[in-house]
């Protein structure tokens, strides 16, 4: 008899034993499930970060790209405006420079001016002085025939004369009775005869010397 009570107080214990042993084996399934599922949700949470990770890493590569880019075109940006810089430094001095060849031009061209008028004005006065010239040449040519003239009058006048005493040399050895000076008139009847004796006591006439008519100059000569 005690060993039944033995025997069915150990397998009464064996059974509570079991029993919790299950219990714990329950307990324990379920929190193998929540671990479990707490680690598919850690499991996920991580391949999320991962993924977060990886998209990070990308737009952060891709930003980094961006950025080099934005660098080289700031470097370019940079280069261009260093070389408008330049070009507008170039363009100054260079407009300098024409500005100092425009105003070198400029005065060079106000000289010249200055020397047509000069040249311009020694012109009015040499055409002027020509014409005078001219004139002056006109006036000799007018003066030149007229004194031509009044030598031919003057050949004119003496052949005249001389003819006039060649008339009274030959008429003078003719004396009128009353022998008056009238007696021994030339052709010329303004004039008379005076007799000379020569070294051998011969008489000759001597002829008058017949004034020259006064002949007026038109240019007042």
């Amino acid at each position: 008899m005690c060993r039944a009570e033995r025997k069915n107080s150990l397998e009464t214990a064996l059974k509570k034993e079991a029993t919790a042993r299950k219990a714990e084996v329950v307990t324990l399934h379920q929190d193998v499930a929540s671990l479990q599922r707490k680690l598919d949700n850690t499991e996920k949470e991580r391949k999320d970060v991962l993924h977060e990770r990886d998209s990070l890493k990308a737009n952060k590569e891709k930003l980094e790209h961006q950025i080099e880019l934005l660098e080289e075109s700031v470097t370019a940006s940079e280069t261009r405006a260093n070389a408008v810089i330049d070009r507008n430094r170039s363009l100054q001095e260079e407009l300098q420079t024409i500005m100092s060849i425009f105003q070198v031009k400029k005065e060079k061209l106000e000289t010249q001016e200055k020397e047509m008028e000069m040249l311009q004005k020694e012109a009015a006065e040499a055409k002027a002085l020509q014409e005078h010239v001219t004139r002056m040449a006109a006036d000799l040519s007018e003066r030149e025939r007229e004194i031509k003239l009044y030598q031919e009058q003057m050949k004119m006048l003496e052949k005249e004369e001389f003819n006039a005493h060649s008339f009274l040399a030959k008429e003078g050895t003719k004396p009128n009775e009353e022998g008056s000076p009238e007696g021994r008139a030339g052709a010329c009847g303004s004039c008379f005869e005076e007799k000379m004796e020569n070294a051998n006591g011969e008489r000759r006439l001597k002829p008058c010397v017949l004034p020259l008519p006064r002949v007026k100059c038109p240019k007042g000569l």
